[in-house]
Parts: C-alpha cells; structure tokens; sequence
C-alpha cells in the first residue's frame, strides 16, 4: 500500500502546482520579438515576427521542439494564418505575403501590386483569403493567393485586424476607433460607429454575432458587428491581442505583459499569471483547454487548463507527454518529446500501485510515439498511471481501460 500512497501523493501533490501556474514558460530559441502565434491543433504551431524569422513546433512548443523554417524574407512578419496543418501564408511589412503549401518546409512569395505594410490576414478556405494593412489597404484572393485584388476601403485610417464570418460576412478594425463590416466579401466594406478614437488593435469573433475588439486606453469591446460594449477589465494596458474559444471563454494580452481571462463574455475578468512584464503581441487557442502567447524578445507561453491528473508543468514542459485515446480498449499511444536521444521508461501502475508493466525503449531525440497493445498487456478493465521517464523529467498520466 505504500507505493500507492506515495504515487497518488506525489501526483496530488504536483497537480496541485500545476494548478496554480497555468501559463508556462517554453524556449523557443528566439531573442528577437514574435509578433505572430498560431497552432493548428494542440502540438502544431508556428511563430513570426521580427526580422522576417519563422519556427515551427510539432511538439506543442516544449523547450527543445522549435525548427527554423526559411520566410524568405527578413522583413517584420505581423501575421500567421494556416487553413490546416500543410497550408497558410504569412504577411507583413513592405507588401510581404508568402504561402506553404508543405507545413512551412517551403515559403513561397507571392506578387501583388503594393508596398504598404499588412498587419493581418485571415483566409476561410484554401482559396478565399483577405489581407489588411497601411493605406488602409484591403486584399482579396479567389486562388489561394496566386493573383491578389484590392478593394475599395472608405476612410484614411490603417488596419491592424481582420475576421472572417464566411466568404461574405467579416471585419475589420484599425486606427482611431475604425471598424469596418461587409456582407458581400469586401466588394463593399461599411463604417460602423464605435464611438471610440483609440487604435482597435486585434479582433476576434467566436461566433456569427459574438466578437471582441481589443486596442488602446484598454479598450475590450463587446459587439455583434454593429453594436459595440465596452467591456474593458482594466483602466491602464495596451492590449494588442484577443481570442475567444466561444461566445463566453476567451483572452486578452497587452504591453504590460498582462493576461486577462474571462468565462462571461467581459462582464468580469480575471488576471492570470504571465510570468513576464514585457509586452505580449498575440495570442492563441487551437481549442478551449490549450492556448499560445508570444511576445518581446522571443517571449513565449504556454496555457493548459489543469488537468486531474498530471505532473507539474515544469515536468510538462519537458516532455509534452499525451496519453490517447482515453479511455481506450484496443491500443493506446503516448507521445512525447525527447530531448536527447537515449532510453526512455514507461511504467503502467494499477490503482494498488503495483506496476504491472515496464516497457523500456531507445529512441532518438525529437517528437516520439509509443503505441501499446493492451490485449498483448492482458491488463484487465479499470484505472491506471502511466508514468514516463526519460532519465532527467518524469511525467504521470492516468489511463482508463474499458
């Protein structure tokens, strides 16, 4: 009874700091600032910024796991957008908008007719995308960025930030309080009244008529794209950046270094631990329980909602270890990222703590998976732990058989 006395403590008790710490801090090899983050799903991501770099993660941004891809450029990149894992493109100052079409592999600039600076750019398939920067200018392509086309944009005040509903509702904010809507995919964009002047940085629907704009002078509005709330948490930021995962659930960063999270739609905030006082430019969820920031001189974070069961994030942060599917009957996998190549131990323990298997594999470094028969196992149903330990980080998931 004793082993399963001090497996059990030692996993309640790192649950319990993991609970308190929920942005964490990860390495991405990078001094320069990143004005861009975007994950496709809970391990694939990339960030761009300064200098015309990009990096690449398949291991959810552990220390470690970042590759340099080649922009080819070194211009400021201000914004990321993939459509999946394989295609996206990149914008930024100068007119710069490159494409992959190979998960980053390969960067390949594309022509159109302008040198003003593009600050974002947001695509709702393959082909249909839309970029926005200084003039203002607004973008338009049908081909997946092979021939770009400009629309008619009412006003002088430039664009920071675009939002697609569909290929014909979406947004679009800028300087001075500018907010613009159109239904018939830019062939007409209309101004809508914020009654604000200050710089409307960043903005986010989280569905058709739920969206938040983020600026200056701590400006958080609430709207439907017409009618604009001001939900602000605070009275002295900077906010640069917002995501919602739904109407409800969402993020806001700014230049202070703040974090700010609410769970009903800006009536109240909460502020989180960012661990940094330098300013963060982006942020992003791929879903509602994993999120990205990233900000000055390479900053970057990483937000987990605690789970049950689990080590510390420091521990985390070393190894990104996943156990799925779970439950599971048949297989089940546990992926992870090794460090340095070398032996790696994972141990399966019932819930008396004996251990019931000990698999022992040599593995290179990188992104691993280790798939498990279960039936080969002969474990029966019910509850175990599965703990990793690859020689200087350790890691404890808990695994349901049925």
């Amino acid at each position: 009874m004793r082993k399963i006395y001090s497996l059990l403590a030692a996993i309640a008790m790192t649950t319990a700091a993991g609970a308190q710490q929920q942005w964490t801090y990860y390495n991405t090899g990078l001094t320069t600032d990143i004005y861009s983050v975007f994950f496709t799903d809970s391990t694939t991501g990339w960030v761009a910024g300064a200098g015309g770099f990009v990096k690449k993660t398949t291991a959810g941004g552990v220390t470690g796991s970042w590759v340099s891809q080649n922009s080819t450029v070194t211009l400021p990149i201000r914004s990321i957008y993939m459509v999946n894992s394989s295609t996206g493109w990149m914008v930024g100052d100068d007119g710069t908008i490159v494409k992959t079409t190979n998960g980053g592999s390969t960067w390949t600039p594309q022509t159109q007719s302008t040198t003003q600076d593009f600050y974002g750019v947001y695509f709702v398939d393959a082909n249909t995308g839309w970029a926005v920067g200084t003039g203002p200018m607004i973008l338009k392509t049908t081909n997946g960025g092979t021939t770009w086309s400009p629309q008619t944009v009412p006003g002088s005040n430039d664009l920071f930030s675009i939002w697609m509903i569909n290929s014909s509702t979406g947004y679009a904010c800028g300087e001075n309080g500018t907010f613009l809507s159109t239904t018939d995919g830019g062939t007409t964009w209309n101004t809508e009244t914020t009654s604000t002047t200050d710089s409307l940085k960043s903005l986010c629907f989280a569905s058709a008529t739920e969206g938040f704009v983020v600026g200056k002078n701590s400006k958080v509005l609430n709207t439907d794209g017409s009618v604009f709330t001001n939900v602000q948490p605070v009275s002295d930021e900077t906010f640069n950046s917002v995501y919602f995962v739904n109407d409800t659930t969402g993020w806001v960063v700014g230049d202070s270094g703040k974090i700010y999270m609410t769970k009903n739609a800006g009536q109240t905030w909460t502020l989180q631990n960012s661990q940094t006082a330098q300013r963060l430019f982006s942020v992003h969820f791929p879903h509602d329980s994993v999120g990205y920031c990233g900000g000055k001189n390479g900053l970057f974070r990483k937000y987990r909602v605690p789970s049950g069961v689990g080590m510390n994030e420091a521990d985390k942060a070393a190894l990104g270890m996943s156990v799925y599917p779970n439950p599971a009957s048949g297989l089940f996998s546990v992926s992870f990222f090794h460090s340095s190549s070398g032996n790696v131990k994972i141990e399966l323990f019932d819930l008396t703590g004996k251990p019931v298997k000990v698999l022992q594999h040599n593995l290179p470094s990188g992104k691993q998976t280790v798939k498990i028969n279960i039936r080969e196992l002969m474990l029966p149903e019910g509850i175990y732990f599965v703990r990793l330990n690859d020689g200087s980080s350790q890691s404890v998931s808990k695994l349901i058989i049925n």
